[in-house]
């Protein structure tokens, strides 16, 4: 039987230097730690490497995506997935909406609880079916 391995988080900054490796030596240690726990990526570390990628990096959402999906589909790692991949098509074909409408809509879906009321105009006209507008 295989010894378990110690349990931990990773924040943003991790995830960004594995998926740009623009900081080497940090990548090296970023995947050293990986290979050693049972690493868990919050909701929010991956909505704020999305951010980062997005607005500093200035990546297009096709690539963005691609990244993102390279996170969530490692089985070393233990995140979200349903959620993600329930948001990320809509967030990669449409420039209008934000992640974090993507991200909400997709938790009212997932839960269950549609509508989602909104005041945005955008995000009701990309999901009519599954937003209310007040």
């Amino acid at each position: 039987m295989a010894a378990k391995l110690p349990v931990a988080s990773l924040d943003t900054n991790i995830i960004l230097r594995l998926l740009l490796n623009d900081v080497p030596a940090h990548t090296k240690l970023a995947e050293q730690f990986v290979d050693t726990h049972t690493c868990h990526v919050a909701d929010l570390a991956l909505t704020e490497v999305i951010f980062v990628l997005e607005k500093i990096y200035h990546m297009p959402r096709a690539h963005i995506v691609e990244n993102i999906y390279a996170v969530i589909r490692n089985p070393k790692l233990r995140c979200n997935r349903v959620l993600f991949e329930t948001a990320l098509p809509t967030y990669q074909d449409t420039k209008q909406v934000s992640i974090n409408d993507c991200l909400l809509v997709a938790y009212a879906t997932l839960d269950h609880t549609t509508p989602l009321a909104t005041f945005d105009k955008k995000l009701t006209k990309q999901y009519p079916t599954d937003t209310a507008l007040l």
